[in-house]
């Protein structure tokens, strides 16, 4: 039906209402992405409408395909909170932490990349403890213990902490060989996007 409802401002809008059957059903027209090699996986990441989690927005698909992909080595997880008193990195991972893991080694492995930089705060012990454990034995995995200053989750402040190297005014990180995700960012990519269907 095509209904008139009132906004919390108080206006007055047409609306669609939809009954449903309350079976939420899955159409079989969904079906998991195949995922066999870096376009299919940035394209299998952009159906899934992820964005950048830390606060920007930014399209993940396109951070996951710069145009120097060949000269990019790194995938830094931002860990440090983008705000003083926020704990929302914090507890994504103590509790997902294994999925910020498995999330990290699939965009390690469709990127080519050999290290991953998980760049967490000094003031979160119990995170950097947790996700060391996580990722004890895993090729090219690092947990980097960042001073607790702000703005430490700033991705330039970020980059220059965790790999030592300066982004240039103007440039994008891809530009020193590095890529940066949010830490829920890289968890979603495990649990949350269609390609978590692949096996």
């Amino acid at each position: 039906a095509v209904d008139e409802v009132m906004l919390t401002n108080g206006r007055k809008t047409q609306t669609v209402v939809i009954d449903t059957d309350g079976l939420q059903t899955v159409s079989e027209n969904v079906k998991a992405p195949e995922v066999t090699d870096h376009a299919s996986f940035v394209q299998a990441i952009k159906d899934s409408g992820l964005v950048g989690l830390g606060g920007a927005g930014f399209p993940t698909g396109v951070k996951l395909a710069p145009q120097n992909l060949d000269e990019v080595d790194t995938l830094v997880i931002n860990a440090a909170e983008c705000e003083p008193f926020i704990t929302a990195d914090y507890r994504e991972m103590m509790e997902c932490g294994e999925d910020v893991v498995e999330g990290a080694k699939l965009v390690k492995q469709y990127l080519n990349l050999s290290k991953v930089i998980i760049g967490i705060e000094a003031n979160k012990p119990q995170a950097i403890a947790k996700m060391t454990e996580l990722t004890k034995g895993l090729e090219g995995f690092t947990v980097a213990t960042l001073p607790s200053v702000y703005p430490q989750g700033a991705e330039k402040v970020l980059i220059e902490q965790a790999t030592g190297k300066e982004v240039p005014k103007g440039a994008l990180p891809a530009a020193v060989g590095c890529i940066v995700m949010n830490v829920a960012s890289v968890g979603f990519v495990a649990t949350n996007t269609p390609f978590s269907l692949v096996e």
